[in-house]
């Protein structure tokens, strides 16, 4: 699920990390360096330019999962 947020929204690692029940951004860097060889920034530079054509409105905010 992490994954997927980084991949599709604008939201920093600690509100991902609220949104999946994580209580620290250290385990999610972890568990991103073990599976992924990379921070969740890393990762987000990696993944984002596939995604550039996602249509005028850009991607997700953390506003925009709370509506």
């Amino acid at each position: 699920m992490a994954e997927n947020l980084i991949i599709k929204t604008d939201l920093s690692s600690s509100d991902i990390c609220e949104l999946i029940g994580y209580k620290n951004v250290t385990s999610l860097f972890r568990l991103f360096k073990k599976y992924l060889n990379s921070t969740p920034f890393q990762y987000r530079c990696k993944v984002h330019p596939k995604f550039t054509n996602i249509g005028d409105m850009g991607l997700p905010t953390k506003e925009d999962l709370y509506r």
